[in-house]
């Protein structure tokens, strides 16, 4: 027979593996039904839904005879379902993943010696059990040296590979602080740091792989970690790998009875399986995988951890992409270098100016650790490190968290290069900073009877998981207003010795003791909204308080009338701008001659001032319409000559105006100009 024209058949080796695919596929249509609001999508999913009760029923009239008579007009009825069925979901559905919703036993595996693995539902857990130590596994190595370094090529069966090999993937849920401890210290949980294997991909791969016509070429990279169960015979010049050993000795045994890959949940073979994990084990769970061979690349101990970790994140920034979360993990936990500034973290070097960048995501990214696992700090737990952090209710990401406050170690930032504090010392002061913030907004250390009316803490260490309930500076966005506070608060505390005390702190930030973060209106205009400038406008208004170094009462700081005074009016949209010309003897532009108008902003207000410029009919002419102060506050227009001012109709008078902005709203001034008999 022509293998190459033989019908794949799609379905596992389990007897029920059609009806369970249909079980599986009616739950998701179900689920799909009940989220769905298009009446459209509704009839589809319901006629779906009726033709897979056609097809159970099909297949329990063949139930009698052997599956092989049926399979390929049950895969012609099936597959058209599938597809249809595919184009409801957001995310494709991946075939075979109905095998993952129940614990699975295969009898296949490397060696004579081998029981069963057995495989967990929904996960990608398999343990394997012999019934006595396998003989050791040799692969013969080929060489390749590229800048001094050698690396190998190694064929062997996948069912090999696959017995010998463990992924150095993160648990599935990691606590926060933990997550933070492994960011400080590089050596904690070495054997963890890849994605976790998803079950799904897994058993996609498997059914893939069973199909004649298909191959899968992508080679595997395998590292060795220094271990007793791998041994090595050298060349003639003593330095380069001719064999590689495995030794099954890693086994746990058990009554010796049977012996184990795993001890409880600890994966005991010796090689680490940096990338090709899903190809590995996928065709490790067809039974072709014992005859099947592929190509790896092998990576020696000496090679190094970090330079083979540095491929795997290489590979993965152009094959599946790893998420942003567990990128900023590896570049910093093996210190990969990059052109891109945001993620460059090679080693610093005071003497290597291109290292500067470095030292910012380094420094900013171990700060955002140190706070989450702090058990002292107000951020414990809050600041997400990985996508496997169990908590719900964090504040910010590690990757917003270094966005918004690698510029302290800029050269103009608290922690420039050249002024270096140990970072120890850094993370101490940083730390004394929230912890002063969370003591002023809560009232601690006052008099009993200036406490909030509802007795309520402004700053809480665990906050609802419901944004709209929480503190507004808890919410992620408006916590960049806090975050990007840091600098000018350090700089007020400027004379004071290193790291700065959290009473000094406390100093400082007292102008926003009476902000009330819970209160209904400033949740309305804070965090309600949507985009950047809420926060934005957040953080204008306290650094005018904190600058102003003047603490005021509760109704004056959430005043809704109280316009532009530093440290009031949190609720008050910004005063009148004043609009005036630069020269009174220049008042109306001529051709060459643009005159100049002058607006200061006003406090409490953006930086940008939006200026409109109409004829007398009120139509808008085509000007320059946003403007930002300088840092003086002043705002100078330059208003040009055009056609239409020199016009008898519509060219008697310009009417010009300039807006002042805020989160609370906006506030005008207008100037009218009037046009010169003669010019």
């Amino acid at each position: 027979m022509d293998v190459s024209r033989e019908r794949f058949n799609p379905f596992g080796d389990e007897p029920r593996d059609m009806h369970n695919m249909l079980i599986w596929l009616k739950k998701k249509l179900n689920s799909q039904y009940r989220k769905s609001l298009d009446d459209e999508s509704l009839n589809t999913i319901e006629k779906l839904i009726l033709r897979l009760e056609f097809l159970d029923q099909y297949l329990m009239d063949k139930s009698e005879q052997a599956e092989a008579s049926y399979a390929t007009d049950f895969l012609d009825r099936i597959q058209p379902i599938w597809d249809e069925s595919n184009e409801l979901f957001d995310n494709i559905l991946q075939w075979g993943s109905w095998r993952i919703e129940k614990t699975r036993i295969l009898k296949h595996g490397y060696s004579k010696n081998h029981l069963r693995t057995k495989i967990r539902e929904k996960s990608s857990f398999s343990e394997t059990f012999y019934d006595s130590i396998p003989e050791k596994i040799t692969w013969k190595c080929t060489p390749i040296t590229q800048k001094n370094r050698t690396f190998y090529i190694v064929i062997s069966s996948v069912s090999k590979l696959n017995a010998v090999c463990s992924v150095p993937s993160f648990d599935k849920v990691i606590l926060t602080n933990e997550s933070g401890l492994r960011v400080l210290d590089r050596n904690r949980e070495p054997k963890q740091w890849q994605r976790n294997p998803d079950p799904s991909r897994i058993v996609s791969i498997e059914t893939f792989i069973g199909n004649h016509n298909n191959i899968i070429a992508n080679t595997p990279l395998v590292f060795a970690p220094k271990s007793e169960y791998v041994t090595y015979n050298f060349a003639e010049d003593g330095e380069t790998i001719s064999e590689v050993s495995i030794n099954f000795s890693f086994l746990k045994e058990y009554a010796a009875i049977e012996y184990s890959d795993h001890d409880e949940l600890k994966d005991l073979r010796p090689l680490w399986l940096i990338d090709g994990q899903h190809r590995v084990r996928g065709i490790g769970q067809n039974s072709i995988s014992v005859s099947l061979d592929i190509p790896f690349i092998f990576f020696p101990h000496n090679f190094e951890m970090t330079n083979a970790a540095k491929i795997f994140s290489e590979v993965n920034t152009l094959a599946r992409d790893l998420s942003d979360l567990h990128k900023l993990f590896m570049r910093h936990r093996f210190q990969i270098s990059s052109p891109e500034a945001s993620s460059d973290f090679r080693t610093y070097d005071e003497q290597l100016p291109e290292t500067f960048n470095s030292r910012k995501n380094t420094l900013s990214y171990e700060a955002a650790a140190f706070l989450t696992s702090s058990s002292r700090s107000p951020l414990k737990s809050l600041i997400k490190i990985l996508d496997e952090n169990s908590e719900s209710n964090h504040i910010i990401d590690a990757k917003m968290f270094v966005k918004y406050s690698k510029n302290w170690f800029s050269k103009n930032g608290p922690y420039p290069p050249e002024k270096a504090m140990p970072s120890k010392e850094i993370n101490e002061e940083i730390e004394n900073y929230f912890i002063a913030f969370e003591n002023i907004v809560n009232h601690y250390g006052l008099d009993e009877d200036l406490n909030w009316e509802d007795n309520k803490d402004r700053w809480s260490r665990n906050p609802s998981k419901t944004i709209t309930k929480r503190s507004i500076i808890q919410t992620p966005r408006n916590f960049r207003a806090l975050l990007r506070l840091l600098p000018d608060t350090v700089n007020l505390c400027s004379g004071e010795n290193r790291p700065i005390t959290v009473s000094k702190f406390e100093d400082i930030l007292s102008p926003l003791t009476w902000v009330d973060w819970n209160n209904e209106d400033i949740i309305g205009i804070y965090v309600r909204p949507t985009g950047e400038k809420p926060w934005k406008h957040l953080l204008t208004w306290m650094k005018y308080a904190i600058n102003n170094q003047s603490t005021y009462l509760l109704e004056d700081v959430m005043a809704t009338h109280i316009h532009s005074e530093a440290g009031k009016g949190i609720l008050s949209r910004p005063a009148k701008g004043n609009l005036q010309l630069e020269d009174k003897n220049q008042s109306w532009p001529t051709p060459g001659n643009p005159i100049y108008l002058l607006s200061n902003r006003p406090i409490n207000s953006s930086k940008n001032s939006l200026w409109s410029i109409r004829d007398d009919k009120n139509n808008p002419r085509n000007q320059k319409v946003r403007m930002s102060a300088s840092k003086d506050g002043s705002c100078r227009y330059e208003l040009k000559f055009q056609e239409w001012m020199k016009g008898t109709k519509d060219g008697i008078s310009i009417n010009i105006t300039v807006d002042w902005i805020n989160a609370n709203g906006a506030a005008g001034e207008k100037l009218i100009l009037k046009r010169p008999t003669v010019y």
